[in-house]
C-alpha cells in the first residue's frame, strides 16, 4: 500500500531528517515541491492535503508529489493506476467498487513487526499407549462360490540344461548324542520255510521230544 493512502484521518511518524538537512519533510511530496521546514510548517501544509484528499471506504486517499510521475496524482489502493484529476479518480474508484472481485485491502500497522510462528513439533504422550488398529479380516460370501484358478504347467525350455543343485551334507551336532531307535525284531512264521530265490511252500514241521536227562549210570 502506498504511503499517501492512510486509513482515517492517520500520518506518517514525522521524523527530523538526518541526511540532507535538519529540518522535516512532507510525507507525501518531494522536496522540490515542498522545501523541508519545521516542524509546526510541516503540520499546517499537512492540513492543505486533507482538504485536496479522497476519502474512500474508511480511507483517506492524499494527492501525491513524490515523482512516482509526472506532477501530482492519486494512487489507487484496487490497482497500480496514478490518476491525476480528482473527478476522474472518484470514477475509478467507483468502478472498481462495483466489481465483485473488489476487495478493501487490509493495511497492516507498521509498528508491528511480524513474525513468523515457528513450527511446533508434535510430541506424542508417552503415558498413553499407541494402540494400533487392528485389521478387519475380510469375510467372503457363503454365496459365493470360490472357484479355483487352474494351475498353468510350467513347460521348461529343452534349449536351457536343467542344473540339478549340489545336496548339502547335514553335520549333526557333535554335543549331541545320537541315541538309535531301538529295532523291533521280526519273528518269522516256523510253519512258513523261507526259500531263496522261489517261491515260499507250506512244509510240515515234526516237533521234537525233548530227552530227560538220565543218569550215566543206569546205561553202564
Amino acid at each position: 500500500m502506498h504511503i499517501s493512502i492512510q486509513e482515517g484521518r492517520s500520518l506518517p511518524d514525522l521524523r527530523q531528517c538526518t541526511t540532507c538537512c535538519k529540518v522535516f519533510h512532507c510525507p507525501f511530496c518531494a522536496s522540490n515541491e515542498f522545501h523541508p521546514a519545521k516542524l509546526g510548517k510541516v503540520q499546517t501544509h499537512l492540513e492543505s492535503h486533507f482538504k485536496r484528499a479522497v476519502l474512500h471506504e474508511g480511507y483517506t486517499i492524499h494527492r501525491c508529489a513524490l515523482n512516482c510521475r509526472p506532477g501530482f496524482h492519486f494512487h489507487c489502493f484496487y490497482c497500480q493506476s496514478m490518476l491525476t484529476r480528482k473527478p476522474n479518480f472518484i470514477k475509478h474508484l467507483a468502478l472498481w467498487k462495483a466489481k465483485p472481485s473488489a476487495i478493501t485491502p487490509i493495511i497492516p500497522d507498521p509498528s508491528i513487526p511480524i513474525i513468523p510462528v515457528p513450527s511446533i513439533p508434535i510430541i506424542p504422550d508417552p503415558s498413553i499407549p499407541i494402540i494400533p488398529v487392528p485389521s478387519i479380516p475380510i469375510i467372503p460370501d457363503p454365496s459365493i462360490p470360490i472357484i479355483p484358478v487352474p494351475s498353468i504347467p510350467i513347460i521348461p525350455d529343452p534349449s536351457i540344461p536343467i542344473i540339478p543343485v549340489p545336496s548339502i551334507p547335514i553335520i549333526p551336532d557333535s554335543s549331541i548324542p545320537i541315541i538309535p531307535v531301538p529295532s523291533i525284531p521280526i519273528i518269522p512264521d516256523p510253519a512258513i520255510s523261507i526259500i531263496p530265490g522261489g517261491k515260499m511252500q507250506r512244509v510240515r514241521v515234526k516237533p521234537v521230544l525233548k530227552k530227560e536227562n538220565v543218569p550215566y549210570a543206569m546205561f553202564s
